[in-house]
């Protein structure tokens, strides 16, 4: 359950260190979603290590994109999609990641992805977003809308990004090397 009140995402942290296994999780994404937009030819930007600053506190995520082209009235503050990879966090730090961006962004982050990294070769994928008042888990297909990332409608040649069966595999596979180095 993603906390409503502001209080309830707050926490302190004294150090963070990204681990190789952490880093592989969203290596693995970013190279679906480049694949994604080069095919596309359509421009998102990555936020690389970007600060953003909410009510209660500032965040850097694990990566996420925007649009390079925002509709008039539309705030370049945030990004439409972020990640956050969980691998040596607890569950409620990284609901506390997800309940800031998908709460302190006043609904400007549309698509919020979780990769959970576990022990023994299990990943969970999960998909988040206040709109959809809803989480998913990925056990097939996974699709984010192309409305979601660019937010505008599609054009003939453009597609939603949908993440196959085998995509994920690829994903988990590479994530798999290197935890088991």
């Amino acid at each position: 359950m993603v906390p409503r009140h502001p209080l309830d995402c707050w926490e302190q942290r004294l150090i963070e260190m990204e681990s190789e296994v952490h880093a592989s999780g969203c290596d693995a994404f970013k190279f679906l979603i480049e694949a994604w937009v080069n095919k596309l030819k359509s421009v998102v930007t990555p936020t690389g290590t970007a600060m953003f600053r909410g009510i209660t506190r500032k965040q850097k995520a694990d990566c996420s994109w925007k649009p390079a082209e925002l509709p008039s009235g539309r705030s370049p503050k945030w990004p439409t999609m972020a990640v956050e990879v969980r691998w040596s966090e607890s569950a409620s730090h990284l609901m506390n990641d997800v309940c800031f961006w998908l709460n302190e962004s006043n609904g400007d982050v549309k698509v919020m992805l979780t990769v959970s990294i576990f022990a023994r070769h299990r990943i969970s994928i999960e998909k988040m977003g206040l709109e959809r008042n809803s989480k998913r888990k990925v056990t097939g297909n996974m699709t984010i809308l192309f409305e979601d990332v660019f937010l505008r409608p599609k054009r003939p040649t453009e597609t939603d990004l949908t993440f196959s069966q085998s995509d994920l595999e690829r994903m988990a596979l590479k994530i798999w090397a290197v935890q088991d180095r």
